[in-house]
């Protein structure tokens, strides 16, 4: 189950919204504490039905008519195995986005932010035991933030169809600081119809 609420706003004219999202799932997911009391921590010897909830802020203002800065702030209980979307427990991000009008491609835009993401102290120690999540844990884990710089450009093919081309940076991958860092290209075609 997830709820949403937004709002919008103006400040001297500049759009801006915020939005809180929470959520509770429920699903057939181990837990990272009981793993820890079985050799290997295998997280699949503790499997039942368990919940996890999460919080999230979103938050968008428009700074000029063509640059817009953008923030997200993240948490969810991190006691039990992820089985979604991320192993991340909560994560902190701030970027700007600028349209192309200065240089005559007003529907195209190019974008940086910056991420902070983390894991929980009991995640940490099912990673630290041998554990693995969805994209993390080698059973050598020295834990450190994970820190990543994305810049992004948007460019307008025609006006239902845009290319984007992605590049990140990425500090301590998967919550280790003997892990990278590493650089992810990346691109994607999106099309309406």
């Amino acid at each position: 189950m997830a709820t949403e609420i937004e709002r919008r706003y103006d400040v001297k004219a500049h759009r801006g919204t915020i939005r809180l999202l929470g959520y509770v799932n429920r699903a057939h997911m181990g837990s990272y504490i009981r793993a820890l009391a079985i050799p290997g921590a295998d997280i699949s010897q503790t499997y039942a039905y368990r919940y996890n909830y999460g919080f999230g802020l979103n938050w968008e203002q428009e700074l000029t008519e063509n640059i817009g800065a953008f923030s997200r702030l993240g948490w969810n209980y991190g006691r039990n195995e992820a089985w979604n979307f991320t192993d991340v427990n909560y994560t902190a991000s701030l970027g700007l986005s600028v349209k192309g009008v200065s240089w005559s491609r007003s529907d195209d835009t190019f974008g940086l932010a910056g991420v902070m993401s983390g894991i929980s102290r009991e995640n940490q120690r099912y990673l630290e035991a041998g554990g693995t999540g969805i994209l993390d844990g080698d059973g050598a884990l020295s834990y450190g933030w994970e820190q990543l710089f994305e810049a992004y450009y948007d460019w307008a093919i025609w006006k239902s169809i845009h290319l984007t081309a992605d590049y990140q940076f990425v500090s301590n991958p998967a919550f280790n600081r003997d892990r990278g860092p590493i650089s992810i290209l990346g691109s994607r075609l999106h099309i309406e119809l």
